[in-house]
């Protein structure tokens, strides 16, 4: 690349000093994207590269390669996942429901219903206990 913009009257430990800096400065990079670079910079520039300008080329070279070489995005089917969610979540409500029939089996109901009728009846009567116990404590009478 150096002969596009040097004089050639370097000697040859000259030349090959420079040759090795280069070589040092783009070593990081493969010789296809140092390629890529060194053909950018012919064609757009009419001075002679530092190695700043060609480390900054094959960087956006090497990241092009890279972008290119990932695959595309996933496309997803928004109609199948909401489907999905819905299979799970009704599947969660069936372990629910049979969770909680064998726990009332287990207390002794006949089913979830029995056991929660009872609960209920047991939980209003706890509040209206309590209910009653505040408006003793104001003084007021109970309207029931």
């Amino acid at each position: 690349m150096l002969h596009y913009w040097t004089a050639q009257q370097l000697p040859d430990t000259a030349r090959a000093a420079i040759a090795q800096d280069w070589v040092d400065d783009l070593a990081e990079f493969s010789p296809e994207i140092v390629a890529e670079a060194c053909t950018a910079w012919r064609r757009s520039q009419t001075r002679r590269p530092t190695p700043a300008d060609l480390r900054e080329l094959c960087g956006l070279a090497q990241r092009r390669s890279t972008r290119i070489a990932l695959p595309p995005p996933e496309r997803h089917d928004a109609a199948a996942i909401r489907a999905e969610i819905r299979r799970q979540k009704q599947q969660e409500y069936r372990e629910a429901a049979l969770y909680r029939e064998r726990m009332a089996h287990a207390e002794g109901y006949a089913d979830f219903a029995a056991w929660y009728d009872q609960r209920a009846a047991r939980w209003k009567t706890i509040i209206a206990d309590s209910a009653q116990e505040e408006r003793e404590k104001e003084g007021e009478e109970c309207p029931l």
